[in-house]
């Protein structure tokens, strides 16, 4: 994994605190974290950083999740440039987004985070987005 993406894995590890209010919107909210990423970012590292963040993500995601079940999830927001992580309580079953979204594998999210391809903003009109059950 690139320096970089190690040195906010690290940043990730001592500040994430996994909420679990009753609201999916304050959960949400809470557990949402950015990271802002160029063109000449992704190039430098590559996707299988890109994938061995992501994953690595979802491990401290789940290692503070308190022993309860959660759903981590993954997006591209192509207009302000950043990759997304939040979690919510799997009791709410779906994220509490104000889009359609499409449900997608985690190499089809890198191929279109390469891309600078969201969904929203293409003939799909819909956000991709990757998710995983947190235990």
């Amino acid at each position: 994994m690139d320096k970089t993406l190690k040195l906010w894995l690290d940043e990730l590890s001592e500040e994430i605190i996994v909420d679990h209010s009753p609201s999916i919107g304050e959960q949400a909210s809470a557990n949402m974290v950015t990271f802002s990423i160029t063109e000449d970012n992704l190039k430098e590292w590559g996707r299988e950083s890109i994938r061995d963040f992501i994953l690595a993500s979802r491990d401290l995601y789940e290692s503070n999740s308190a022993g309860r079940s959660m759903l981590f999830y993954c997006w591209y927001d192509e207009q302000a440039g950043q990759l997304r992580f939040s979690s919510i309580s799997s009791e709410h079953k779906m994220p509490p987004f104000q889009c359609d979204i499409t449900y997608v594998e985690l190499d089809f999210l890198i191929e279109k985070i390469f891309a600078s391809n969201s969904g929203l903003f293409t003939e799909d009109k819909k956000l991709y987005l990757w998710s995983s059950n947190l235990r």
